[in-house]
């Protein structure tokens, strides 16, 4: 049995739409530090300390900051080495640091960005306050299912976008689902 960590949030919708912005202004309206990571370019740097950069790595991020937000974008297009970290971050809510203890990650809000779901958020008939689990895991997965076959018509490898083991724990609870305004719907 999955247990779904209160501080956990998946935001579904196109890019654009205010996903990551959301994520900022609630740190800020709360007062508390934010990190922005685009799991597309995850590497075992994100982690430990990169002497290039002036950001803080991720673990020490989490470890000064444990009251904060920790946005991790794009989950569907995540590097292997960021698959790795969310799954483990899913299932365990730490990260080892050798030789300097875990870096416990139950404290920040961790907000997981995703392009996928247009199933939902582009049919504006839908009310996206109270989606049942098992439509939201359906549209991931009928998307994911599209994908597979055009690969296969394509000849070419198909990797699932976003594994299994991150899409158990999406619940109707924590899924939030962001779609373009028109003059309509303001």
């Amino acid at each position: 049995s999955i247990t779904v960590n209160r501080n956990l949030f998946f935001f579904f919708g196109p890019s654009g739409v205010g996903k990551t912005f959301l994520a900022k202004t609630a740190a800020e309206s709360l007062g508390i530090q934010v990190m922005v990571k685009d799991l597309s370019q995850f590497d075992k740097m994100t982690l430990m300390k990169d002497s290039r950069s002036e950001e803080p790595n991720l673990l020490d991020f989490v470890q000064n900051n444990p009251k904060s937000v920790l946005v991790l974008k794009g989950i569907e297009n995540s590097s292997a080495e960021g698959y790795e970290f969310v799954i483990k971050l899913l299932k365990e809510g730490k990260y080892e640091r050798y030789g300097k203890g875990d870096v416990d990650f139950g404290k920040p809000i961790i907000v997981l960005t995703s392009g996928f779901g247009k199933e939902i958020y582009a049919d504006r008939s839908i009310n996206t306050c109270n989606i049942p689990e098992k439509m939201i895991k359906g549209a991931i997965e009928s998307e994911q299912q599209a994908l597979k076959e055009e690969a296969k018509q394509k000849n070419e490898r198909y990797y699932p976008l976003i594994p299994e083991e991150v899409v158990q724990y999406i619940s109707s609870e924590n899924a939030i689902f962001f779609n373009y305004l028109t003059l309509t719907n303001i």
